[in-house]
C-alpha cells in the first residue's frame, strides 16, 4: 500500500526547497482540496448519480522534491483503489507518498509502460526522484465519468472544479518548479500549454513545447497504450538534464 505522509512541522526560517518550506506551501492547496472534498462528501446523497461516480481523491504520487528533472502530469487518479476496497476516503490521501508510484508493484498498466519506455532512455534514473500528479483531483472510473462527475457539481452545487483544478495545477507545478514535465494524454497537453500560453509541436502523436524555464512534452494514448513508444523515447532522449 502507498504510504503517505503526514506533514513535518514547519520551522520560521525556511531555506527555499526545504521539505518544510515544500509542505507549508503544498499544504494551501491540500487544505483547499479538503474543504471541497469534504463539503462535497457532506452534501452528496447516497445513491445519488455524483455520489457513485466519486471513487475519491489524491493528489501527490510521489514525495517532495525540489526541481526534478521529471514531473508527470495525468488526467485524474482512476477508481483502481476504490474498487479494490470499496474506500472513497483515507484518512491521509492528501499526503505525499514514499517514493514515485510508478517504481512500486500496484502502479498500474500506465505506469508499466512509462517504466518501460524510461528503461529504453538515457534518463532511467531519473524516476527514482520523478514527481507525480494530476490536471484533476477526484478518482473516477474514467474520463467520460470525470466529466460527468464535474458537469454535475457545477450546476448541483455551484463548484467550478475545472477552473479550481487549473489554479492547483499551476500551484502545483510552481511549488515544484520542475525541469520537464511529461503530459500523460493529448488533453493534458493541451490544457499545460494552456496554463502556460504557449504553442507545441504536434508530431506522429508527440507534442513538444518549452517555456523560458521549462520542457514540455506530451503523447496521445488509448487509455494506458502509449501510441508511439518510440517518439517518446527519442523526445526523452532529446532532452539536456544533464
Amino acid at each position: 500500500m502507498i504510504n503517505r505522509h503526514i506533514g513535518q512541522k514547519r520551522g520560521k526560517n525556511m531555506e527555499i526547497g526545504s521539505y518544510e518550506w515544500m509542505d507549508q506551501n503544498y499544504s494551501e492547496i491540500r487544505n483547499e482540496v479538503r474543504e471541497i472534498r469534504d463539503y462535497l462528501n457532506k452534501k452528496m446523497e447516497i445513491g445519488s448519480r455524483e455520489e457513485d461516480l466519486y471513487k475519491g481523491t489524491a493528489i501527490l504520487y510521489s514525495n517532495y522534491v525540489f526541481k526534478p528533472d521529471i514531473m508527470f502530469i495525468g488526467i485524474n487518479p482512476n477508481g483502481g483503489f476504490y474498487n479494490q476496497t470499496k474506500q472513497k476516503y483515507q484518512e491521509n490521501e492528501l499526503d505525499p507518498v514514499d517514493c514515485l508510484e510508478y517504481l512500486e508493484d500496484y502502479g498500474g498498466n500506465l505506469s508499466n509502460n512509462t517504466v518501460d519506455i524510461f528503461s529504453k532512455t538515457k534518463y532511467f534514473e531519473k524516476l527514482g526522484t520523478a514527481v507525480k500528479t494530476n490536471l484533476f483531483y477526484t478518482a473516477t472510473n474514467n474520463q467520460n465519468e470525470l466529466y460527468e462527475f464535474m458537469g454535475i457539481i457545477n450546476e448541483k452545487y455551484n463548484i467550478n472544479y475545472q477552473e479550481l483544478s487549473q489554479k492547483w495545477t499551476r500551484k502545483i507545478i510552481d511549488i515544484f518548479k520542475p525541469r520537464t514535465i511529461i503530459c500523460e494524454g493529448k488533453k493534458v497537453l493541451d490544457n499545460i500549454c494552456d496554463l502556460y500560453n504557449c504553442d507545441f509541436e504536434y508530431l506522429d502523436n508527440i507534442g513538444i513545447s518549452k517555456t523560458q524555464n521549462m520542457n514540455i512534452i506530451g503523447y496521445s494514448r488509448l487509455y494506458s497504450h502509449i501510441k508511439n513508444p518510440s517518439g517518446l523515447i527519442n523526445a526523452i532522449n532529446n532532452l539536456d538534464l544533464d
